[in-house]
């Protein structure tokens, strides 16, 4: 607030139900938008009551039945600010456990269930995102004041003024709406979210169940760890295979993890169970995320091209070249040029091409078996050539000439079987061809199939 007593830009009031949004005193859809501390959102009946109270009490806070153990009370500002001590972390505080446990069971939670629950809490920007990944990740979903999701109407449900600024015009604050996705993946995270995780006790006694053949402590260990599955998967997306199916892919490690899986040895669970899964993510994707199938130790030698690149191109500032990559990994220029031919992925020639989609690229390539039409063309203008001065010769003669040169589609001829044809001997046969050519050399037929060729 400036000395005319005009709110700032910090503390606008934006009345938008997307946002939760830090007010000083906790958060709630619709407050003020990046408020300082000590300044709180007003008109709700809660507000009047906290006012009422700091009147009566000369300024005291009013006590919080939702303390985390062991916290302490600060003033910032003039303002009493209750924060959790550097020793409890943010997302194991009670009352945090507390509304993790509640999502769970319910399957959501509203914003005003959350802004209760950090009302008396100082948090961050970065607190409040970490909050909405580990809702997310236990299958918990965010939702506005009537048990839906949030919508594009102010928080009172009537139309925003004409002076307001538009949602689309600004830049919004911390928003816990869920991204959109696939509906399946969104059950699928609510469901693993349920299974509560095992502790080391739970772990062992279930692995002696599945030495003595209970598939049903194999499918409790297989389901306790999928939020493992998940979160491994996440580092492979962009690779060719969808989030699900990275997710199913791993999913197929971890039971083969569980079936392999040793308790004797003392060690925990997703330690062992981690190899294996990614494992079983890595060669799906060289397995099934191509057209053409690259064998694995191929992909490991171009997983290692690539990671030398991206190095070389933040020390050079530039792209390196495949002798520099080479250098590096101590290999040839040639290995990393066949390494980065057979990264190429493939296009296809039924791909449209324009915008109107009317041509294909296949129309457009090459095809270097078929001859090309000036070739045809000069085919065809050397045989006419070729008939025509031909023509000018004796029968005898063009007879000789086809006969040695196999002409017409005959086979070529020695002298010895063109004498055995006409009666002759080979040496009459080599005369009459010499004389021949010398007749041809002065024909104008023969400068014509000279110019043409």
């Amino acid at each position: 607030m400036d000395d005319n007593g005009t709110p700032t830009t910090t503390a606008r009031a934006r009345a938008d139900p997307h946002d939760l949004r830090y007010s000083g005193r906790g958060w709630k859809p619709g407050d003020l938008a990046e408020a300082p501390h000590g300044s709180a959102p007003r008109g709700s009946a809660a507000d009047a009551e906290k006012q009422n109270w700091r009147r009566d009490t000369g300024g005291r806070r009013r006590p919080s039945a939702k303390r985390a153990e062991g916290a302490r009370v600060v003033k910032e500002d003039g303002a009493v600010l209750l924060e959790v001590p550097p020793d409890v972390p943010f997302l194991e505080s009670e009352e945090l456990r507390d509304l993790v446990a509640e999502g769970r069971e319910r399957g959501s939670l509203t914003f005003e269930k959350i802004a209760a629950c950090l009302e008396e809490v100082e948090v961050t920007k970065e607190q409040v995102q970490a909050l909405h990944a580990h809702l997310v990740e236990n299958g918990v979903e965010v939702l506005a004041a009537d048990g839906v999701r949030p919508s594009a109407q102010p928080a009172d449900g009537q139309p925003a003024s004409s002076d307001a600024q538009p949602v689309q015009a600004r830049k919004p604050a911390i928003d816990l709406t869920v991204e959109p996705s696939l509906d399946s993946l969104r059950l699928y995270l609510r469901s693993i979210g349920r299974v509560a995780l095992l502790s080391a006790e739970e772990e062992v006694s279930l692995s002696k169940r599945i030495e003595r053949g209970d598939m049903a402590a194999k499918t409790h260990m297989v389901e306790a760890n999928l939020r493992l599955v998940v979160s491994i998967a996440k580092g492979y997306l962009g690779r060719g295979l969808s989030f699900l199916d990275l997710i199913q892919e791993g999913s197929l490690g971890l039971i083969r993890a569980v079936e392999k899986f040793d308790y004797r040895r003392g060690y925990k669970f997703s330690t062992y169970a981690t190899w294996w899964i990614r494992q079983a993510v890595t060669r799906a994707i060289a397995d099934k995320a191509r057209t053409i199938r690259i064998p694995v130790h191929m992909v490991e030698k171009l997983n290692k091209v690539v990671h030398v690149e991206r190095q070389l191109v933040q020390e050079l500032g530039r792209e390196p070249l495949s002798a520099e990559v080479a250098a590096e990994l101590r290999w040839t220029a040639r290995e990393v040029k066949e390494i980065l031919r057979i990264a190429q992925l493939p296009i296809s020639l039924e791909k449209p091409i324009g915008e109107e989609d009317d041509s294909e690229l296949g129309d457009f390539v090459e095809d270097g078996d078929a001859e090309s039409p000036f070739d045809t063309a000069s085919e065809a203008l050397r045989r006419e050539n070729v008939k025509a001065a031909l023509d000018a010769l004796s029968q005898r003669e063009r007879e000789v000439l086809e006969m040695r040169y196999g002409l017409k589609g005959h086979q070529a001829r020695t002298l010895e079987e063109v004498g055995r044809a006409f009666g002759v001997t080979r040496e009459r046969i080599r005369q009459i061809e010499s004389n021949t050519l010398k007749k041809l050399e002065c024909l104008p037929e023969a400068q014509r199939l000279r110019e043409a060729s």
